[in-house]
């Protein structure tokens, strides 16, 4: 499925770029008002380091653990260097129950 899918994009016709190339980076980058700018103004955005999107590709999923559901905890889990994940303060909240 893989092979056919990298098929499939290399068949595709190129697109050129005709404004600024630009690196996302944050949390999440499908807000409809951001999306307009960018069109608006034909830029490029030719990778990302965005927490929704190829950031949760960082860390393969280890296909030896059967559930998979535990498999994408394990992944999330085994995550690191993520703005998003790090608490400095985690143990000083409140406990809970």
């Amino acid at each position: 499925m893989l092979k056919e899918l990298i098929e499939a994009l290399k068949a595709m016709p190129k697109e050129e770029c005709k404004g600024p190339r630009v690196v996302t980076s944050g949390v999440i980058t499908d807000n409809p008002a951001l999306l307009e700018v960018l069109d608006n103004f034909n830029v490029c955005v030719v990778a990302d380091d965005v927490a929704a999107e190829s950031r949760g590709f960082k860390v393969d999923v280890d296909t030896s653990i059967e559930d998979p559901y535990m498999a994408l905890a394990d992944q999330f889990a085994r995550m690191d260097e993520d703005p998003i994940l790090y608490d400095p303060d985690i143990w000083k909240r409140p406990k809970c129950c």
